[in-house]
């Protein structure tokens, strides 16, 4: 049977129903215990949350170096940019794991590269870097890594524990935002952290290389459900 979400599960198409937040919990430990061998899973999101933050620390140091042509175009600089940003990140696609990896580094070349006014793009390819745009590059990895997991593997036998017998067809995304809403409740926030007394005075990268094991254990590490002892 194939109907769109919203015909199914009730509410307004901004991904705040019940229903919806449910569907995404239920995507979340479906994904924690079955996605791709959990431990295995675990590992690689630690391993693209290092690179990413070694990857953005080099960009706020070094800028992104791009190796170009005589006469290459300021169009084709970005674009240079952009990939040369990815493959920092996410190294070559290949497996499906590496896919959902590239696909979230994908997010933050974007972001960080078109979708900042403030953000300089240097001809030495260097570009500014706050700490609160490295958190808010930091949340949309994290984000877009774990719901392309899930969309990868998980997205209607999670539907289907809800409402049986139904593909996911969610073309307002309606599903991906109740999702995020539950992702963003979960990530550790690197600027929040660093605030803490004992992290006052390090480098938002530092802090975030801190985080590392508990935002893989936050996001990734089933929790006892409500009433039970943890």
């Amino acid at each position: 049977m194939h109907k769109e979400i919203k015909d199914v599960l009730p509410g307004e198409p901004d991904g705040g129903s019940p229903e919806l937040r449910e569907v995404a919990r239920s995507c979340l430990r479906a994904l924690r215990t079955e996605g791709t061998g959990a431990p295995a899973l675990r590992a690689t999101v630690r391993e693209a949350g290092t690179a990413l933050v070694e990857a953005l620390e080099r960009v706020a140091e070094r800028g992104v170096e791009l190796v170009e042509p005589d006469g290459t175009a300021d169009d084709d600089r970005g674009a240079l940019a952009h990939q040369q940003l990815v493959d920092l990140i996410a190294g070559p696609p290949g497996t499906a794991t590496g896919s959902a990896v590239r696909r979230a580094a994908e997010r933050v070349a974007h972001e960080l590269l078109d979708g900042h006014d403030d953000v300089t793009f240097s001809q030495s390819g260097r570009v500014t870097l706050s700490d609160d745009l490295f958190c808010l590059l930091h949340r949309l990895f994290f984000e877009e890594l774990v719901i392309a997991f899930i969309e990868a593997v998980v997205v209607e036998p999670a539907l289907n524990a809800v409402v049986p017998g139904v593909t996911l067809l969610d073309p307002f995304g309606q599903l991906r935002e109740a999702l995020s809403e539950e992702i963003v409740e979960l990530l550790p926030s690197p600027c929040a952290e660093r605030e803490e007394p004992g992290r006052r005075g390090r480098s938002i990268f530092d802090v975030a290389r801190d985080l590392l094991p508990d935002t893989v254990t936050s996001l990734l590490e089933e929790r006892p459900a409500s009433g039970e002892a943890a």
